[in-house]
């Protein structure tokens, strides 16, 4: 456990379809071997599937070389490299997420960590919402309601386009 999968043509759906059946999201790098910044992002990948692993997030990891793989690489439109995308357990395979924060160890893990929680987190004290904030770069919105199920529409809807970046309580 920990090691980013190597996902081909011929593995990917399957694969997809067992981790979304365990409840598992998977986070997938889409890259070719000439490609400095894919030689420089790649060890940091693998490194931060051995760290989602040990705090025990939802979420795996994978790669499809492109330079082999063409075809899926183009079913996911991968147009530059590398390429991440997640893929929630709920939601369309065929609509995966980018990603768009920092390619780094800590950075895919805070994104996995970030990622498999509820898009709107339920605090229940200052002090909750206090430590939920402490490692947070970006910013963080909150919305008083007597649960998360009850936050205003628009905030819930915010939440899930943009929880990847802020924290939303």
């Amino acid at each position: 456990a920990g090691a980013a999968e190597t996902l081909t043509k011929d593995s990917f759906d399957g694969y997809l379809q067992a981790q979304a059946g365990k409840g598992r999201a998977l986070l997938v790098m889409f890259h070719v071997g000439w490609c400095k910044a894919c030689q420089k992002t790649f060890p940091k990948f693998v490194a931060a599937a051995g760290i989602v692993a040990e705090r025990g997030s939802a979420m795996d990891f994978a790669h499809v070389d492109c330079t082999d793989d063409k075809t899926l690489c183009q079913r996911f439109e991968v147009k530059g490299y590398p390429t991440i995308k997640l893929f929630e357990a709920a939601a369309d395979p065929k609509q995966p997420l980018q990603y768009r924060s920092q390619r780094s160890e800590e950075g895919f893990a805070k994104y996995a960590d970030r990622m498999t929680q509820a898009a709107v987190r339920e605090v229940a004290s200052a002090a909750a919402l206090e430590g939920a904030l402490k490692t947070e770069s970006f910013s963080a919105f909150a919305a008083v309601a007597p649960s998360a199920k009850d936050a205003p529409a628009g905030f819930v809807a915010a939440a899930a386009k943009w929880r990847d970046r802020h924290i939303f309580a």
